[in-house]
């Protein structure tokens, strides 16, 4: 579960930083069009890039404080070994919806590695890998939590 904390860690820092950059770069973009009647494609591409980024690692973020949206009325009306299994084969189901995801998405990584974005002048598929690592992280932490549900359902307990 260490290595568990390190990535979510890691994952929050990352966001934390794209969000500054964000910040700082339609800041500059801004001053930049007032002042000097001049403006910078690359400002545009870092936001667009950094808020997908944001978007599948958010994702992860969202699994981990199980803040992403659900129907629990039902579940909720189950006994708790019964909701344990209904939890843990919902988070399997959603862990392969993400590892197909992201194996889909190695395709269009692969595609776009040669194709040169304008404004930043990299590879195109420095963003689509957002999607690639994203769903996976995605699938682990699906993972992880059906784990959790089904060792709580039988009373074992989880440990951090």
């Amino acid at each position: 579960m260490k290595l568990i904390q390190f990535i979510n860690q890691t994952i929050r820092i990352v966001c934390i930083t794209l969000i500054i950059i964000i910040i700082f770069t339609t800041f500059f973009q801004v001053i930049v069009r007032y002042l000097f009647s001049s403006s910078y494609t690359w400002v545009e591409e870092t936001a667009i890039w950094s808020m997908v980024w944001i978007i599948f690692l958010g994702s992860v973020l969202g699994i981990v404080e199980d803040a992403h949206p659900k129907v629990d009325f039902f579940t909720n009306l189950l006994p708790s070994k019964a909701k344990g299994i209904v939890e843990s084969f919902s988070n399997l189901v959603c862990a392969i919806v993400a590892a197909l995801l992201g194996y889909y998405s190695i395709d269009l990584v692969q595609s776009n590695f040669h194709k040169i974005s304008v404004g930043l002048q990299i590879p195109i598929s420095i963003l689509y890998l957002s999607l690639l690592i994203g769903s996976v992280l995605m699938a682990l932490f699906f993972l992880v939590k059906a784990y959790e549900s089904i060792r709580g359902a039988f009373g074992k307990g989880v440990e951090n």
